[in-house]
């Protein structure tokens, strides 16, 4: 099982480019970026709640 993270293209607490740096040191890791800032689960609330579910899903089988 990899984890999975849930990305703000726009995020300005925590820039893109230092996402995108901490990704390749987990290469197993899932990632998601959304058009959104900081905090997704508002602005794209739908979204994560289908990266969610996808994930909650892996983990029980």
């Amino acid at each position: 099982m990899s984890d999975s993270l849930i990305i703000g293209k726009y995020d300005e607490a925590i820039p893109l480019d230092i996402s995108e740096a901490a990704l390749k040191l987990r290469a197993d890791e899932k990632s998601y970026i959304l058009p959104v800032s900081h905090m997704g689960m508002f602005e794209a609330k739908e979204d994560c709640l289908t990266i969610l579910e996808m994930f909650l899903s892996e983990i029980q089988h």
